[in-house]
């Protein structure tokens, strides 16, 4: 080995032992810190522990199954089940949206991740803006649900081609 690969081994492995050693002082950080705030969290959740305790059996089971369906997407998707991200969240709802999952099904799947979240003193994805719009996109989106337009909020005599007899479309379509 000549004088210079040696320099650069040592140094490589100078380099590689200091990022051992910043990572072992954040690991070790991080578990300080995670039981300094533990106690005074559950303290702060022990309202949601305790209703997660009073949900009646069948809804626990319902709740249950739900949270096996997210973890099966997960799964396929190679990505964490706890903590999810609020965009794995969406793309979930958004698939069972589109697998003909109704606006209370969506409602209900988003309510067993968060419970399970909390449960599991993790960040609640579903409280995230994105995961709220996305579940608002679909009760507005879902079949049956009545479309909202610029033109049904006109006032009164405005053009709306639904109520208009000469509109060259037949009326229902």
């Amino acid at each position: 080995m000549s004088h210079e690969e040696t320099l650069a081994f040592i140094t490589e492995a100078g380099a590689a032992l200091a990022a051992s050693r910043r990572a072992a002082m954040q690991r070790a950080y991080d578990q300080e810190l995670a039981e300094t705030v533990r106690v005074p969290l559950i303290n702060r959740i022990a309202i949601e522990i305790e209703t997660i305790e009073q949900k009646s059996p069948a809804t626990r089971r319902v709740y249950a199954a739900d949270c096996r369906r997210f973890k099966e997407f997960c799964d396929a998707a190679l990505t964490s089940v706890r903590p999810a991200s609020p965009e794995v969240v969406c793309h979930f709802l958004l698939e069972q949206a589109d697998n003909g999952a109704s606006p209370s099904t969506i409602n209900r799947l988003r309510a067993a991740i968060s419970l399970a979240h909390r449960a599991a003193h993790c960040f609640d994805p579903t409280d995230d803006i994105l995961v709220r719009a996305t579940v608002q996109h679909i009760g507005r989106t879902a079949k049956g649900a009545k479309p909202q337009t610029a033109q049904s909020n006109a006032p009164d005599g405005a053009a709306n081609p639904t109520q208009n007899p000469t509109h060259d479309e037949p009326k229902g379509q």
